[in-house]
């Protein structure tokens, strides 16, 4: 989304990723579960997936958003949203959701290497339906449950890149 518009979008009823999607500079792409409903999972246990929307080119302004079917309550499970994130190295801003303790976290990611903003906030818990937005405007990055701001901060190291996802988990992720 950009400027109050969808520009892209998939909810995997096809089967697979859309074709917008690749994997992040460095890092695997997520698989789409066989049965309906279609969610998207690492392949493997253990595996590292960012996705970057990589079909068009993103304005400057953006936001990356799920919604949330199910997470596995896990220490070692956790999904990310990215906004910026660049093609040619693994940087850009990336909000991290740990599932397990239900913190949020926002990063500057330079080549790898992450860099805390803001956060932790504790205690955030999702159920089917949540909706989870990381947007980029300006200098501003602001994370929103079901449209109500939780996080926020400045920085304009990035001002331009794609959205993106990230999962990790060191269980079958549902």
């Amino acid at each position: 989304m950009a400027n109050n518009t969808l520009l892209a979008s998939d909810n995997f009823a096809s089967g697979s990723l859309a074709a917008g999607w690749s994997a992040a500079f460095g890092s695997n792409l997520s698989a789409v579960s066989a049965g309906t409903p279609h969610y998207a999972q690492p392949p493997y246990t253990a595996t590292v997936c960012d996705n970057q929307w990589t079909g068009l080119t993103w304005p400057k302004d953006q936001a990356s958003e799920i919604t949330v079917q199910t997470l596995t309550e896990e220490n070692g499970t956790n999904l990310a949203l990215w906004v910026r994130l660049q093609t040619g190295a693994l940087s850009g801003y990336v909000v991290n959701v740990g599932t397990a303790t239900g913190a949020l976290n926002i990063y500057r990611c330079d080549a790898g290497t992450f860099t805390l903003l803001s956060g932790p906030i504790n205690g955030v818990t999702f159920v089917a339906g949540d909706v989870l937005t990381f947007q980029a405007a300006g200098a501003i990055l602001t994370v929103y449950k079901n449209w109500r701001r939780l996080l926020w901060t400045s920085d304009a190291t990035y001002t331009s890149g794609a959205p993106g996802f990230r999962q990790n988990s060191i269980v079958n992720v549902t």
